[in-house]
């Protein structure tokens, strides 16, 4: 019988930093200890898995293409299953996608049949700091539960984030019941994590489980995996050269990837500015996040794009070039100006 595996979540809402959050853990994880990283996507095409795949010794999956506490159910037991049997994990960190509830994803691994061998420890909650307000909290019960369920709140991005903006969340984090194991003030999510994986999460009760089981159900109704291109909401040009287009629409939101062969070569400066018009371009208003790895020559570089600050480094990765947007149905998105704006970032074979 396997043992006992140690169980982490870091949740938060899209564009956070919670996957900053887990790089800075896995840089700091000790020498001596085996862990494994679970990647939750939302989208069809995946970047998270690509950005922290190359972490040393690490093991990542990553399960795309909708949310675990709903649509992905079954993925998840899959995988897990094979961690538990297949591999020697000591320590599991799973990042769910930040549309994703942590009561909901507690209580589904509570659920499962290997449930006596995860032992669940810090939950952690991450937030910008710098968009969120005080008023939000009490509007939208989704911040209510992560404040709620986390054992430890990570109050990221600090840098953009005024004083009194920072006053304001961390008084309001210390009315919280129960009291926090931790509330940290931190950017690029760097926090001790030698200090904060010993805890036991003590949040969980069984009339949780239990009234939430109907509207995993419905989530599960309203799933519409469209991955095939002539389900796609548009009709897709021609991009002169081979890509892939992963398309699924859940929860409202609609989750458009592509994946380009590892041979296509993108400008970078155009990539730049292209995710930088997400944020003042006329039929982009409805993205809500963009994330992609581009070969620009010999590197790759990863661009990201959230709560209007985009930002850009090198990146290991060399499978493919892939870019995935999440749009919100409720707002006005050009897909085919968005296509020919990409194509446009594609360099000239000729140069």
């Amino acid at each position: 019988m396997p043992g006992t595996v140690q169980v982490n979540l870091i949740c938060g809402p899209l564009g956070s930093g919670k996957t900053s959050l887990v790089r800075h853990l896995l840089k700091n994880k000790p020498g001596n200890e085996q862990w494994t990283l679970l990647v939750n996507e939302f989208g069809a095409a995946g970047i998270d898995g690509t950005i922290l795949e190359n972490t040393a010794d690490t093991q990542v999956f990553e399960l795309p293409g909708g949310c675990i506490c709903c649509s992905a159910q079954g993925e998840l037991k899959n995988t897990l299953n094979h961690i538990l049997t297949q591999t020697n994990t000591q320590r599991l960190l799973i990042e769910p996608t930040g549309l994703g509830e942590p009561d909901s994803i507690v209580d589904l691994l509570r659920s499962l049949d290997q449930q006596k061998q995860l032992r669940l420890q810090t939950l952690f909650s991450v937030f910008d700091t710098s968009i969120l307000k005080l008023d939000e909290i009490e509007r939208y019960t989704v911040l209510q539960n992560l404040m709620n369920m986390a054992d430890v709140i990570v109050l990221n991005k600090q840098d953009l984030a005024s004083t009194a903006q920072l006053d304001a969340l961390t008084q309001y984090c210390s009315t919280l019941y129960p009291p926090k194991n931790a509330v940290i003030i931190t950017q690029q999510g760097e926090i001790d994590a030698q200090n904060l994986l010993d805890h036991t999460h003590n949040h969980y009760t069984e009339h949780a489980a239990s009234s939430r089981q109907h509207q995993h159900h419905h989530a599960l109704n309203r799933h519409l995996d469209t991955s095939l291109p002539h389900l796609l909401p548009f009709k897709g040009i021609d991009f002169g050269t081979q890509v892939t287009r992963k398309y699924k629409f859940e929860l409202g939101v609609h989750a458009l990837g592509y994946i380009f062969t590892p041979e296509t070569l993108f400008d970078w400066k155009k990539i730049l500015t292209l995710f930088q018009d997400f944020t003042n371009s006329t039929g982009r208003a409805g993205i809500k996040r963009a994330k992609g790895v581009f070969r620009v020559g010999n590197p790759w570089i990863l661009f990201q794009w959230s709560n209007q600050h985009v930002s850009r480094e090198y990146i290991a990765y060399r499978r493919d070039s892939r870019l995935e947007l999440l749009i919100d149905q409720d707002q006005p998105f050009d897909f085919i100006a968005f296509e020919k704006a990409l194509q446009a970032c594609l360099q000239n074979k000729n140069n």
